[in-house]
């Protein structure tokens, strides 16, 4: 799936798969590869936006982050790019 080309991907998978995993890893993907974009992770609850934003900062080496703020669940990366939860 990472190394698709198509631009719509469908992934059917059960529960405890790493869906969101590799959504995540995707979206830092891009955001690293196009500077200063901005990409958003939606979710359903506030309690799970929290948890991929934790997730996904604790993965992140900190010297590519440039901020990030637990009160907005947001990350910006040295390149200008952000993600938001």
């Amino acid at each position: 799936m990472h190394n698709s080309k198509a631009r719509f991907r469908i992934l059917v998978a059960g529960r405890q798969v790493g869906k969101s995993t590799f959504c995540n890893m995707e979206m830092l993907r891009n955001a690293w590869e196009k500077p200063g974009t901005k990409y958003a992770f939606i979710s359903p609850i506030f309690s799970q936006a929290k948890e991929q934003y934790r997730r996904m900062q604790a993965s992140i080496p900190r010297a590519i982050i440039k901020r990030d703020s637990d009160s907005e669940l947001r990350i910006e990366l040295i390149n200008n790019s952000v993600m938001e939860y």
